[in-house]
């Protein structure tokens, strides 16, 4: 609930990094949202190993949905999000 995810690019790991709002995961990857992606908002599964920084919400008190998404492991990983 409104984290947020910081990944590098793997064909150009100098570049600037991916960021994309935490959809969920499976056992390989995240599922992040993210805009200019293909020229579109789509929902891609970013390998765990290409995350660098996970920033959440600081909360008084988490709601209950603050938590890990558990999903499918549907879809190829991404390794270019351009």
């Amino acid at each position: 609930m409104g984290t947020i995810t910081q990944s590098r690019k793997q064909l150009d790991p100098r570049g600037p990094n991916q960021r994309g709002l935490y959809v969920g995961e499976d056992y390989g990857a995240f599922h992040v949202l993210g805009g200019n992606q293909s020229d579109g908002v789509t929902i891609t599964r970013v390998a765990h190993d290409r995350c660098i920084a996970i920033r959440r919400p600081v909360y008084r008190k988490a709601p209950a949905s603050a938590k890990p998404v558990q999903l499918a492991a549907n879809g190829a990983l991404s390794t270019n999000e351009v």
